[in-house]
């Protein structure tokens, strides 16, 4: 699928942070097939802001013992709940919002209707 979709391009510039954990072809197979690869600018206001807020944060709570909250929502649930086991021993609250709030509410017997099964 790499070849095909690199036929005609000379350079790969991914330009979604948002996406760029997903393992498809184009993220995946297309850079290493085009040998020259980028950093969109929209990836790397995204980069630059996580180098210099939320990083020093991370390390001011891992080393200062600083307290930690994180705000989880969005779609792909079964990722956000694994992300959030993953999380649980290492920050001091997790918030959870929109679809990844739905599996709580209906394990607390709250009716989510047609949302969630």
């Amino acid at each position: 699928m790499a070849q095909v979709l690199a036929s005609g391009v000379d350079l790969y510039v991914n330009d979604c942070f948002a996406c760029a954990h997903r393992r498809q072809a184009s993220n995946v197979e297309l850079p290493v097939v085009l040998r020259h690869a980028a950093a969109g600018l929209s990836m790397q206001r995204e980069l630059s802001f996580f180098s210099s807020r939320v990083a020093p944060v991370l390390h001011s709570h891992m080393h200062k013992g600083n307290p930690l909250a994180v705000v989880i929502a969005g779609g792909d649930v079964l990722r956000k709940l694994q992300l959030i086991r993953s999380l649980i021993d290492t920050v001091d609250c997790i918030l959870v919002a929109g679809a990844v709030a739905l599996p709580f509410m209906v394990a607390q017997g709250i009716s989510c209707g047609r949302s969630y099964p």
